[in-house]
């Protein structure tokens, strides 16, 4: 019986006649094309159109001499053993990666194929879904130097709708609303959300999984059904509307963001970092606020910029629970939208842009800093 490696030699013997043919411009006749197309044995040097008068020298071996080393082996019972097989591999891997290198390939465009073709699909995909999501900020960012009122066609570069959005003392107060609103209704979820979160965790007892539930369900119930039920319960306690109402309706949706966010931190904690601190003398509150909450600060703060981000953003729920006196840059905005398009909605919009990209920027700085 033959050894294994002549299907080895024969695809040697046709990549060394391959490379004697592209190195020097021969062709092949269609008899001997065929045979190579078939991995038969190399055909003779006569059916060669051009026949190179010698191998050139590639990776320190003639490709002849590979062709016939390649035989050789071939033709033998008995396999190559030691350095012998160990130089026959080294000569097929280095023919076979010239063959297969770009420069020797013809430069035809083939079309990918399994995770190639799913990865372009999905890649195509992203794109369009960004050029979506992206193009009409774009548009709202340039139409916010329009010179035209209507915001239709474009008349000219100015930046008087900035100038007009500062002296507008109505969004002003809208802006100033919002502002503290966020902050109060984002630091009272902090404090709710953390305590729920690790009470959660810490102490286990039979209620637990239901009050989780519980504690999740304003995430999930639509706004202007959690508008109107809030609505109802302070006009049924006698509670006037304003901005206590408001920041107490913000909380409500808030405070679950924080506690999921501080949920997800706590599924790694190491419980020896608290026993550790009590074995040192710490008592529960000192080992809590000194060791765990550090340890919980990434989620803490993912937590409280998601409520911050939301209760700025809130429309619904506020248009239910809010005053004359106490209406929101949202609110604002919408009753200046059902009158028409206007010019300083584009250019309030373009400075909020601006500034989370600012945050953005920074925080990407700082986490580079502290790297």
């Amino acid at each position: 019986m033959r050894w294994f490696g002549s299907d080895v030699a024969k695809r040697v013997e046709v990549n060394a006649l391959y490379i004697n043919l592209c190195s020097f411009g021969g062709e092949l006749s269609p008899a001997a094309s065929v045979r190579l197309s078939l991995g038969q044995r190399a055909p003779p040097a006569t059916e060669w159109g051009l026949v190179p008068k010698a191998a050139p020298q590639k990776f320190g071996y003639s490709a002849c001499v590979v062709q016939r080393q390649a035989s050789n082996h071939a033709n033998s019972t008995h396999p190559p053993r030691g350095k012998a097989l160990a130089c026959s591999a080294r000569r097929v891997t280095s023919i076979d990666s010239f063959v297969s290198s770009p420069a020797s390939e013809s430069k035809v465009f083939r079309r990918p194929r399994g995770m190639a073709l799913v990865n372009a699909l999905f890649g195509g995909w992203t794109v369009v879904v960004l050029l979506f999501f992206y193009i009409p900020i774009l548009f709202l960012v340039v139409y916010s130097f329009n010179n035209s009122r209507l915001n239709v066609v474009w008349e000219g570069f100015t930046l008087k709708w900035y100038a007009e959005l500062w002296n507008n003392t109505r969004l002003l107060a809208a802006l100033r609303a919002s502002l503290i609103v966020a902050s109060f209704s984002t630091a009272l979820s902090v404090v709710i959300g953390t305590a729920a979160a690790w009470l959660l965790y810490r102490y286990k007892y039979r209620c637990t999984r239901a009050i989780g539930t519980l504690a999740y369900i304003p995430m999930v119930v639509p706004e202007i059904i959690m508008g109107v039920s809030l609505l109802v319960f302070f006009k049924t306690v006698s509670f006037d509307l304003g901005y206590t109402t408001v920041i107490i309706a913000h909380t409500t949706f808030c405070f679950p963001f924080v506690m999921a966010a501080v949920q997800a931190r706590l599924a790694g904690l190491d419980p020896s970092m608290e026993e550790a601190a009590l074995d040192l003398g710490a008592t529960p509150l000192k080992a809590f606020w000194y060791v765990i909450v550090p340890y919980l600060m990434p989620g803490i703060i993912s937590g409280a910029l998601m409520a911050f981000a939301l209760s700025m953003d809130e429309l619904i729920v506020t248009y239910f629970v809010k005053s004359s006196a106490s209406s929101t840059l949202p609110i604002v905005i919408y009753g200046m939208a059902k009158v028409g398009l206007n010019p300083m909605i584009n250019a309030l919009s373009t400075l909020f842009i601006v500034a989370t990209i600012i945050l953005l920027v920074a925080s990407e700085s700082v986490k580079r800093a502290r790297r």
